[in-house]
């Protein structure tokens, strides 16, 4: 009996909280189940509480933007894509009125699309057209667009959604990164030019690598592709690269990759030495 009592006192003191206050007034006003109500209340938490708890020190010039997760896959409708808040930096002040001074209205539009594109992705998630046109910068789509392509002129590609999971007809950052590596850059500028990770830079020069060498030892395009676990369009899009870029490579990446044609063939004929003896 005391037992019992002791634990109707807990019970009585658990339920003095927001939640339990929340998940009454959904039972009383809605007619909700208490299961129901549970429900709700831990997905309102979930969904509002990141934001209302934020440590995030917002300064002047910023503003919490919520956009689509790096981690949905390139077919997830957008209506049912995981989202996540980000904090933007849309006027950064004396850095962004020197570009404007410098360079004009549009440099500055476009330095500003670099910073939020990167601020997002660092963040764990992906812009898009629409979010800068619309959202951002309240401009039209052709107007990002060929600010876009002015970039990638300059050699910088902001980390989009159309671009880090390859969508549509945009140029991929997996093409433009290759390009540059052939021309000289080393992973640490290529890491800092496209936001990705350094592992994954050398995950896509080896794959490229990979394509590049199987087919010189005499495999198809779709061997190579279940071989390296990629997609056909993919792998050839990958020679296709080389046989472009390779005659205007630098002295240094035509070695390397002269050296990496070589390897297979050694390692066969030594199988075949070693099977002979």
């Amino acid at each position: 009996m005391l037992s019992d009592k002791k634990q109707s006192i807990y019970d009585r003191l658990h339920a003095k909280d927001l939640d339990h206050q929340f998940m009454a007034r959904l039972e009383r006003g809605m007619g909700c189940t208490p299961f129901v109500s549970e429900a709700i209340t831990k997905l309102v938490r979930a969904v509002y509480f990141p934001i209302l708890d934020s440590p995030w020190n917002i300064k002047p010039g910023q503003l919490i933007f919520t956009c689509l997760s790096a981690s949905n896959g390139a077919s997830a409708a957008i209506k049912t894509a995981q989202q996540i808040s980000a904090v933007l930096t849309v006027d950064a002040g004396a850095e962004d009125l020197t570009v404007r001074q410098k360079n004009g209205v549009e440099a500055l539009r476009r330095h500003r699309i670099c910073r939020v594109c990167a601020e997002a992705y660092s963040q764990g998630g992906l812009l898009t057209i629409e979010d800068m046109a619309y959202r951002l910068f309240n401009v039209g789509e052709r107007t990002i667009i060929r600010d876009l392509s002015v970039l990638r002129s300059q050699n910088e590609s902001p980390p989009l959604r159309s671009t880090i999971k390859d969508i549509g007809r945009t140029v991929t950052h997996r093409n433009v990164l290759i390009k540059n590596w052939l021309n000289g850059d080393e992973l640490s500028d290529l890491h800092r030019k496209y936001s990705h990770s350094i592992g994954a830079v050398e995950n896509y020069i080896n794959t490229f690598k990979r394509v590049v060498i199987l087919y010189h030892e005499g495999y198809k395009m779709e061997q190579i592709a279940y071989m390296l676990k990629v997609s056909p369009a993919l792998a050839r899009t990958h020679y296709a690269l080389w046989k472009e870029h390779k005659s205007r490579a630098l002295p240094h990446r035509k070695r390397e990759m002269e050296d990496a044609l070589t390897i297979i063939p050694l390692k066969k004929i030594a199988k075949k030495r070693k099977a002979a003896s």
